[in-house]
């Protein structure tokens, strides 16, 4: 066989034009015979029969020191070439120096150049196909940078973690630099490590395969194999750096084909994406290089010193999902979305789900299904995938599964979302996702609460909302720029309070999610006031909860909801659903109102599509007073607040009285009378303008004489009247009462259905 191979690539490398394709084809995976390897590697380098460029150079670099001469006679002798080869050293010597003189640069003693060259003049080749040679194995296989903070160890340190974690956390642990373990089987291309027919024998596959990363997977079928040395070693760094230098030396060229099997079983198991991403920042793949290209290249790339893991693109898991023999590593997907958004729309192949929002409001739970989840894919990889980009929590997750040793673990470039783009765009939906909302389970929100936008104006509306409309639009530029002055402020005063919580939830502040709420709306907590550890109390089970949990798509850590308005409107719990807006001063934000059997619930509408937030959630039993109006669409509530101190109340009742019955608010402290986001002087504004409008709509009530009005009955709970009375102007309001203004569109559908709900709840609880 070897004699059969010999003849046939020796009459393809004599051809004019030599086919490096027909080289390696055939080859076939065997090693090359000693007789044609150094034309046959010329072929492969596609250098073959390129001109002599050296040999009549002149040299105008000194050797410094004598460094490398004493390379190049060392590595004379380790070859065994003195005899055969009298002028292997000078040969050697001059190809490095030549090289560095075409480089600018001078002859660096931890280069390797000496190392790399020597297998070409061990390969009987001239001195200008030997330079040839080299020049084309630096540009496609070298690392532009072997230093220890060169990028490839880190790329390598993810691809130990990813097969075998055990390993790399103990490497971690006993903070050995990977460029100390392996500087030089990289540096070299284990020229420098192994013994000269080992190296000739390896090289045959590496110009074969002409993949430049296989020299990272070379070097990890060797870790692995150390594996049981490395940590049984203690804490004997020495020692295991000893081992490490002289284990490639035990190798024989006997052992390569079954190195090189392992190490290309281990490439077709490893996410492809980290090749395309680093082979252009990690090689000399582009050519020469010049000052100041590394830098600009790698930044194109994400640096793998901040990564956890590698990442997987949609279109590589397909294809490996959808091409993976039995025999193969299972790659399983563990789906970390809420419940509903998984129940939309998933993954229909090998996958697990698991909430990553345990981690957060149940970590015990959350710990115990993680455990369960590694003995389930303990003998596959795991691709963990959150609901987008910006999925913070999925990075928390990995990390929990790293410190538990997962194998294989990598992430979901982009998230379902990302999926979910990729197959539409492939014509695979039904072959890959399945779900009760499919076509629109892409829409997920990770922090909903986070608003990252001002405030959404009311746009105009024809005929009796003009006045309004015209009022909104002429202070919507103050408003979006208050906003945005005060956005970078948030982030400081959120982290400051995050830090006092018991005070947080004992405050009427804005929550930790972010989420803009007016100041007499609180968190729903369940606080004993004689519990001094506040940091351990625990949310209450609120109406929403209990009466349509299905609706809920997200119970941030604070006890906040997040909804989705399609399940709100399907709820059977929910008699009515009116869409409307909350008002607060002259902005408006968009809202949904929901009348139940017993409750009445306000939802502010969120950037995410069909997805609100629970503002808050009052029995019938709370309202004092109902006022509406035909000539607007407004209905004020007035609310029973026995939480509220008497300042807040107060406030409340100044700003639905007229200027002329009631003075202007001065409130001592910001935080509790009025919003963050808006200044003194903004306050001072708004403050005068609800003042008047207030004054506007109860004139108005005076002249229509039509109106809704609950009076407080003897036990607090609101009474019902169908009859009109005028509006006072003065309303009669009881200390700790809050008033919310909501303009419905559907104003006499919302008038007749609150009654009906008043009514019933009169009827139940008297």
């Amino acid at each position: 066989m070897s004699r059969e191979l010999e003849e046939t690539l020796r009459d393809l490398v004599e051809r004019d034009s030599c086919d490096a394709a027909a080289v390696r084809q055939a080859c076939d995976g065997e090693s090359i015979p000693d007789a044609v390897r150094g034309d046959v590697w010329s072929c492969m380098l596609n250098v073959h029969g390129k001109p002599d460029s050296v040999s009549s150079r002149t040299m105008t670099l000194a050797d410094e020191g004598g460094t490398l001469r004493e390379a190049a006679q060392r590595l004379a002798t380790l070859y065994d070439e003195p005899q055969s080869n009298p002028s292997f050293a000078n040969d050697l010597e001059k190809v490095v120096l030549a090289f560095c003189q075409s480089r600018d640069m001078s002859f660096d003693a931890q280069s390797g150049f000496p190392e790399l060259v020597a297998p070409f003049i061990a390969c009987k080749l001239s001195i200008g196909d030997a330079y040839n040679c080299f020049y084309s194995l630096h540009n496609k296989f070298a690392l532009r940078d072997s230093k220890e903070t060169s990028w490839a160890f880190s790329v390598f340190r993810l691809l130990l973690l990813y097969h075998e974690p055990e390993l790399c956390t103990r490497l971690d642990t006993l903070k050995l630099q990977l460029s100390d373990l392996i500087g030089t089987w990289f540096t070299t291309l284990f020229a420098g490590a192994c013994a000269p027919p080992v190296t000739l024998a390896l090289w045959d596959f590496f110009f074969q395969t002409a993949d430049p990363f296989l020299v990272f997977f070379v070097a990890l079928v060797l870790l692995v194999n150390a594996k049981d040395a490395i940590l049984e070693a203690d804490t004997d760094l020495d020692a295991i750096k000893e081992f490490l230098r002289e284990m490639p030396q035990q190798i024989s060229d006997s052992d390569i084909p079954d190195l090189v099997d392992l190490a290309q079983h281990y490439s077709t198991i490893t996410p492809d994406g980290f090749r395309a991403q680093y082979q252009h920042s990690l090689f000399n793949a582009s050519g020469p290089r010049r000052s100041g290209s590394r830098a600009t290249e790698q930044s194109t790339a994400v640096d793998p010193n901040v990564l956890l893991c590698f990442h997987l693109t949609p279109s590589s898991f397909l294809t490996r999902a959808s091409t993976q023999s039995e025999d193969a590593v299972p790659l399983i997907l563990v789906d970390l979305r809420p419940e509903v958004q998984y129940q939309e729309g998933h993954f229909t192949g090998s996958h697990e789900h698991l909430e990553a929002q345990l981690m957060l409001s149940d970590p015990d739970l959350f710990d115990t299904q993680l455990s369960e989840l590694k003995g389930r894919t303990e003998h596959g990889h795991t691709c963990f995938m959150g609901s987008n980009v910006d999925d913070h929590l999925l990075e928390m997750v990995v990390a929990k599964a790293l410190q538990k040793q997962f194998c294989g673990v990598s992430t979901m470039e982009g998230g379902y979302e990302a999926l979910f783009k990729t197959c539409k765009a492939q014509g695979t939906t039904d072959q890959f996702l399945d779900g009760v909302y499919v076509d629109h389970s892409a829409v997920v929100e990770t922090n909903p609460l986070v608003q990252e936008e001002e405030p959404k104006v009311q746009p105009a509306a024809p005929s009796r909302l003009s006045s309004w409309s015209t009022a909104f639009k002429q202070t919507r530029e103050r408003a979006a720029a208050a906003y945005r002055e005060k956005k970078e402020v948030w982030g400081t005063k959120l982290k400051e309070k995050s830090q006092e919580l018991s005070s947080a939830l004992k405050a009427s502040i804005r929550g930790d999610d972010g989420l803009y709420r007016p100041d007499e709306i609180k968190a729903k907590f369940s606080i004993d006031s004689d519990d001094e550890d506040d940091e351990h109390a625990v949310p209450s089970v609120t109406y929403l909860e209990q009466a349509m949990p299905e609706v809920i798509t997200q119970k941030t850590r604070a006890g906040e909801f997040v909804v989705s308005i399609p399940l709100l409107e399907q709820s059977q719990a929910a008699t009515n659903v009116f869409p409307c807006s909350e008002v607060q001063g002259e902005i408006m934000y968009p809202s949904v109102l929901v009348l139940t059997d017993t409750h009445l619930l306000k939802f502010r509408e969120l950037n995410a599509k069909d997805r609100a937030g629970l503002i808050w959630e009052k029995p019938f039993r709370d309202i004092v007073k109902v006022t509406a109006r035909k000539k607007y669409p407004l209905i004020s509530f007035y609310f029973k607040d026995e939480s509220a101190d008497t300042k807040s109340a107060q406030v409340a009742v100044h700003e639905a009285a007229p200027p002329s019955t009631q003075p202007q608010p001065q409130p001592a402290d910001s935080s509790t009378a009025v919003p963050e986001t808006v200044s003194k002087q903004e306050t001072s504004e708004k403050s005068e303008d609800a003042a008047d409008a207030s004054e506007k709509v109860d004139q108005s009530e005076a002249k229509a004489k039509e109106s809704v009005v609950s009076e407080p009955s003897q036990d607090g709970s609101a009474s019902t009247d169908s009859t009109t009375e005028p509006a006072k102007k003065t309303p009669d309001i009881p200390k700790g009462t809050t008033l919310e203004r909501i303009l419905v569109p559907q104003l006499r559908q919302a008038k007749e259905a609150l009654q009906a709900a008043i009514l019933r709840s009169r009827g139940q609880t008297s």
